[in-house]
């Protein structure tokens, strides 16, 4: 004759409930701005004479999600090397 499984009490989900929240509270302090972050970004990107824009990333860094397009400019790379 076969046992019957044990069952969970709600305990267990409440449990991973709030381990989920502690480490997405760890996760958020000391987070850069998003908007503080983007503005340098774009300022840096001004800078060097380009563009920011989005690179279709959805990581939630915007390191990650913009890139500076530089057009317009000499390129080192296509010079042949003597």
């Amino acid at each position: 004759m076969s046992r019957p499984l044990p069952r969970f009490s709600a305990a267990v989900p409440a449990w991973a409930m709030m381990a989920g929240l502690a480490l997405s509270a760890c996760a958020a302090t000391g987070a850069v701005r998003p908007n503080e972050e983007l503005a340098k970004l774009e300022s840096d990107c001004k800078d060097r004479g380009g563009i920011l824009t989005p690179s279709g990333r959805a990581t939630g860094r915007e390191n990650l999600d913009n890139v500076c397009r530089i057009s317009g400019g000499p390129s080192d790379r296509l010079r042949p090397q003597n």
